[in-house]
């Protein structure tokens, strides 16, 4: 087995301020604030694929998911569940910054969102 091409894709961005829930930060491993720089408003996730090659067949790898610092670039990576406990969070603020939702319709989605989200 080869490892062929990591292909990395931004998926969106996660606001600081929607990451808590009841004043408790809804991914304690990651840090409310950049570690490196502690200057960030904001976290990019991304999700890379490693294409495998086995006996001359392609074969799409694990995706990994990583929360990024837009400011400094460092980088963690996320644990599925981490990642599936933000994903609402990331596609409501990908729909508003396209411009398909209005404001009331995203602010009334967010608040929705994390009263469902359980804090890991």
């Amino acid at each position: 087995m080869l490892s062929g091409p990591i292909k990395t894709k931004v998926i969106g961005k996660v606001y600081k301020e929607q990451m808590y829930k009841k004043d408790k930060w809804i991914l304690p491993r990651i840090s409310p604030k950049c570690e490196n720089c502690n200057n960030n408003e904001y976290y990019t996730i991304t999700c890379s694929t490693v294409t495998c090659i086995i006996l001359s067949s392609l074969i799409k790898g694990d995706k990994v998911y990583k929360i990024i610092c837009p400011t400094c670039g460092e980088t963690i990576e996320l644990e599925f569940d981490e990642y599936l406990t933000i994903e609402p969070l990331i596609k409501i603020n990908k729909k508003y910054e396209e411009g398909k939702i209005r404001k009331i319709q995203y602010d009334r989605s967010v608040d929705d969102i994390l009263s469902k989200i359980k804090i890991i």
